[in-house]
């Protein structure tokens, strides 16, 4: 087990005690092939931390948030692979992309 999965068990610990309704609307975690499946069409490489973060969950259910101060929201990986592309597409460049 690495770092950022025992930082992310330690997480969803927390949020099962404090912030159970959110906890409860992660969505299970995918396997490393639908993982590059649905990033097969992006540019450049796929960090294996993204690999190691979408395979212990897929993000919340839609409008799900955080109550806690910053208010964030994990979006699935299919919904952060389309907000990539529609932000990449008007400032495609023939510089390569790094994440």
């Amino acid at each position: 087990m690495t770092a950022l999965t025992e930082a992310l068990k330690k997480i969803m610990k927390w949020l099962q005690q404090y912030q159970p309704e959110f906890a409860a609307s992660f969505l299970p975690g995918l396997t490393r092939e639908e993982i590059q499946e649905k990033t097969k069409d992006l540019p450049g490489l796929v960090p294996e931390e993204i690999y190691e973060l979408y395979q212990y969950r897929n993000g919340t259910i839609k409008e799900m948030k955080s109550t806690v101060d910053p208010v964030f929201q994990f979006l699935p990986l299919d919904e952060a692979v389309q907000i990539f592309q529609e932000f990449l597409a008007p400032h495609s460049t023939d510089y390569p992309i790094l994440y």
